[in-house]
């Protein structure tokens, strides 16, 4: 056999032998991997698409809306693709590379004058002779971006145009190359970046981005620093008005770069925006992803959301995948959701917002589609129906609470001021508030958070407030046998009660009451110390105890009923009610030093007063509540107290303050001193009795840290139900509150 022959031979031999290996490689690859191959060929076509859910709103008690989803835009840049494909950008990326000094810091009112100054170089200068490889390769790709956004011409057409000429070394510009006309380049470039500017203003009037020339010159300066990392999207705005984004929406090839994504704001109404109070009882919505407890709530959302799409169900029937498969299909869905989920998803962090949270939330919708190469969808596998919120109703009554915020605007001092008026006989929180609304901490000023209403940290005590549940108890006390003092042996009130052992000081009355201060009714009326310390020195501690746990500030043995409310679902900040005797002398106990409340709380013991049953309090109309618990006193020791507290709106504490006495106020002032500066808590709380004996309305106002006896406190609730009976609309509410008729 001949050389040649041989040779011939060995070239066939290993073409045979290169045919068996790749003829083997096919056959493994349509017979042993062939699922393999057709799930990556259909992963190239498959997508999910989330589906955005609404939150549900939050109304008042009659439906009026206080917090809902509204329809949003939201700008987002992307900078590589702004520096790529829009003019502006391009432009200055390429002057940069060639005049680094001229356009350094330039922001985009320079970019007209970097487009002319690109589109006038010599078509030889964008070649690699003329310049490093990679400079005029950058450079030809800024040209033609430059060149097919100022200019009608299409993209493909200006580069094909430009590598002809720069090909031949041609001498000529490249505005001449590609038939431009320098006029209408400039008007253009002028006009886009006039637009620009206009847009730069849009963002800084909506709360977004303060200067948008300033982060274009950032993220190029990010861009330089890293070459090899994609620069992240920026949100620029998260909520544009309409008729821009609707401007920006028609003309998405002008703004090459920026990216407009329909989204929804949680913002209150007009109306709530009006009661400033309000705000810490909704709460607020966040993102997801933002708190340190956010991982477990997104595994455990996904997890739920891929389940009920049931992916594997929705897969084509000729596709027979693996366990492997299907579980990278599945982890797939996961990912994409929790990319989706922490950009898209919120939730309630605080207030009605977080204990409604189930309910308000709704679930995000998914849709498992296969797309074209334009990634265009094409057909539909799967689709999970997105489930909108459901809107949730507060006990809150908006003309109520309109009302409650003009009497703090004017009884405002700057210090710590609460009210809090409800349903005497449900518990509803009708309507609740403080001032001031801010508070400072490390020098600046925050939006408080926790209502001035809800809570006594720091505050001090209720003082005078304790003395009818404290005389309920000595009743109590009396009739079944327990220790007391006998009300027969107590000594006329002559100011002066007793010296304070080792001190100079005595325990005394605020006024001289003679013999009338041994009558109980005057004595809560008047808010007479002498009887009370009497009545403190018979029933001990153990006895006061039992006076506030009626009151539901102090819970007794833990095999007693508990009547201390320590959450009421939606508000948030709620301060349990504390009886701490501790430094304290029994007789001030028993007028109420040691015994801290909130206004809501106090609001919620005086409707006991008023109906003989201490109120579930709620926030949340139907939401599940306990049953009131019954006082379990007898009508005669209930009376005896509601008229001592009529008495102090008539001829007691309070009967200076007009208005009180007409509306049907039973009520009581309360002093707590709080320092040696003759500053105290200024308390009043109490109830309306309407003309039919039905009690509407429980409230309780204070003023801390003041040079106030209750008085002051006693004009905020005076005002507050003038307040109602003038509201212009309010002929309902005059009927039910201050009328006692019921709803029809």
């Amino acid at each position: 056999m001949s050389g040649s022959a041989r040779r011939i031979l060995a070239v066939g031999i290993l073409l045979v032998l290169g045919a068996v290996v790749v003829l083997g490689a096919l056959a493994r690859s349509m017979l042993h991997d062939h699922a393999l191959w057709l799930e990556r060929s259909y992963r190239n076509r498959w997508a999910f698409r989330d589906v955005p859910t609404r939150r549900g709103s939050i109304c008042d008690r009659h439906g009026v809306p206080l917090v809902r989803d509204q329809p949003r835009f939201a700008l987002e840049l992307d900078y590589d693709t702004f520096r790529r494909r829009n003019p502006l950008g391009a432009a200055v990326a390429g002057a940069r590379l060639l005049w680094p000094d001229a356009f350094d810091h330039a922001h985009f009112d320079a970019a007209e004058t970097a487009a002319l100054r690109l589109l006038q170089l010599p078509a030889k200068a964008l070649h690699a002779e003329a310049s490093s490889k990679e400079l005029a390769r950058d450079l030809r790709f800024y040209v033609s971006s430059v060149a097919d956004g100022l200019s009608a011409k299409p993209r493909a057409e200006c580069v094909r145009l430009l590598l002809a000429a720069v090909a031949d070394r041609s001498e000529l510009a490249v505005l001449d190359v590609l038939g431009l006309s320098r006029d209408q380049v400039a008007r253009t470039a002028r006009r886009r970046s006039e637009s620009l500017r206009q847009l730069a203003a849009i963002l800084r009037a909506n709360g977004g981005e303060a200067d948008l020339g300033a982060l274009l010159e950032k993220q190029w300066d990010e861009r330089i620093a890293d070459r090899g990392r994609l620069l992240p999207v920026r949100t620029l705005a998260r909520s544009l008005p309409f008729e821009v984004a609707a401007d920006l929406a028609c003309a998405l090839e002008e703004w090459r770069g920026f990216r407009l994504r329909p989204a929804v704001d949680r913002g209150t109404s007009d109306l709530a925006a009006q009661l400033p109070s309000v705000s810490s009882l909704l709460g607020v919505v966040t993102p997801l992803g933002t708190h340190r407890n956010d991982g477990d709530r997104l595994k455990g959302m996904v997890d739920d959301l891929v389940e009920k799409a049931q992916v594997q169900d929705a897969l084509p029937d000729d596709l027979d995948l693996s366990e492997d498969a299907v579980a990278r299909l599945q982890a797939r869905a996961s990912s994409f959701l929790r990319n989706r989920v922490m950009l898209a998803g919120r939730y309630g962090r605080s207030g009605v917002e977080s204990a409604m949270e189930s309910m308000l939330a709704g679930q995000l919708g998914l849709r498992f589609v296969e797309r074209d190469a334009h990634a265009r969808e094409r057909l539909l596998y799967r689709s999970l129906d997105v489930n909108p919120g459901h809107d949730v109703r507060v006990t809150l009554d908006v003309a109520l609470q309109g009302v409650l915020e003009r009497v703090l605007d004017t009884h405002a001092r700057g210090l710590d001021t609460a009210m809090a008026v409800i349903d005497a006989r449900s518990g509803d929180i009708l309507a609740i508030g403080g001032r001031p609304l801010t508070i400072e901490q490390g020098g600046k000023l925050l939006e408080r958070t926790i209502s001035p209403a809800v809570t006594w940290r720091n505050a001090g005590y209720v003082g005078s407030l304790a003395k009818p549940f404290v005389l309920l108890e000595q009743l109590a006390a009396e009739r079944a046998g327990l220790p007391h003092s006998d009300r027969a042996s107590f000594i006329p009130c002559e100011k002066r009660y007793k010296e304070i052992p080792g001190t100079p000081r005595w325990l005394e009355c605020d006024d001289f009451h003679g013999e009338d201060g041994r009558d109980p009714a005057l004595a809560v009326a008047e808010s007479c110390n002498v009887f009370f310390f009497q009545v403190a020195e018979g029933l001990g501690m153990e006895g006061l105890r039992r006076a506030f746990a009626r009151a539901g500030w102090f819970d007794l043995a833990a095999d007693e009923r508990a009547m201390v409310q320590v959450r009421v679902p939606g508000v948030s900040g709620l301060s349990r009610p504390r009886v701490d005797p501790q430094g304290h002398m029994l007789q001030h106990v028993g007028i109420g030093y040691g015994v801290k409340a909130s206004a809501l709380s106090v609001a919620r013991a005086y409707a006991a007063l008023a109906t003989g049953r201490l109120p579930t309090l709620g926030l949340v109309v139907d939401a599940e509540r306990s049953p009131a618990i019954d006082l379990a006193v007898p009508a005669d020791d209930l009376a005896l107290v509601q008229e001592g507290l009529r008495r102090c709106v008539t001829e007691g504490t309070a009967a200076s303050v007009s208005g009180l006495a007409e509306l049907g106020v039973h009520g009581k002032t309360g002093t707590a001193e709080v320092n040696s500066k003759d500053e105290n808590n200024a308390w009043f709380a109490g109830y309306l009795l309407a003309p039919s004996g039905r009690p509407t309305l429980a409230f309780a106002a204070v003023a801390y840290t003041v040079e106030d006896h209750g008085k002051e406190s006693a004009r905020m609730i005076a005002d507050f139900l003038h307040g109602l009976a003038a509201l212009p609309s309010g002929e309902a509410l005059r009927r039910r509150w201050l009328q006692g008729e019921e709803d029809r």
